[in-house]
């Protein structure tokens, strides 16, 4: 008995109507959007976009992820650039879609970075602690330096 796979229909996405469509259902891509926090909202767009492009929803979701993952790889490849520097400076991507996406910007924030190790000196403590510490190493010398007299 031979078993035959069943193989998905290979669907090509147009990266860039992909993502001229999705910048029109903004529910989507912005999550300041009153419908961004709806699934039911999101779950309607993807299935017009899936109507619109002949596509199946699943595809274009990960294409779009796809997308928007590498976009944000890209963003940090290229750090902003100064303030008052013109949008064709700002920054120099040579991928293909990233003028496409650039209505991204706005929504990927950069997270500062924390820690869980909590600090529990202050400035005058730590410069304490380091004029003990040179104090400490002044009297290791001043030791080592005696005992190496009294042993010659």
């Amino acid at each position: 008995m031979r078993l035959i796979a069943l193989e998905k229909p290979t669907m090509s996405v147009d990266p860039e109507k992909l993502a001229a469509a999705v910048f029109l259902k903004e529910p989507i891509w912005n999550p300041r959007h009153a419908g961004h926090r709806s699934r039911t909202i999101i779950q309607q767009c993807w299935s017009d976009l899936s109507k619109e492009m002949i596509v199946d929803a699943e595809t274009l979701k990960a294409k779009w992820k796809n997308m928007r993952d590498y976009y944000r790889a890209e963003l940090k490849k290229h750090p902003s650039g100064k303030s008052g520097a013109g949008a064709e400076d700002v920054s120099n991507s040579t991928w293909p879609l990233f003028k496409c996406l650039s209505y991204l910007r706005n929504t990927m924030q950069t997270r500062t970075r924390s820690t869980n190790i909590i600090s529990n000196f202050n400035s005058s403590e730590e410069a304490d602690i380091e004029s003990n510490s040179s104090h400490a190493y002044d009297v290791c010398q001043t030791q080592d330096n005696d005992n190496f007299t009294q042993d010659s």
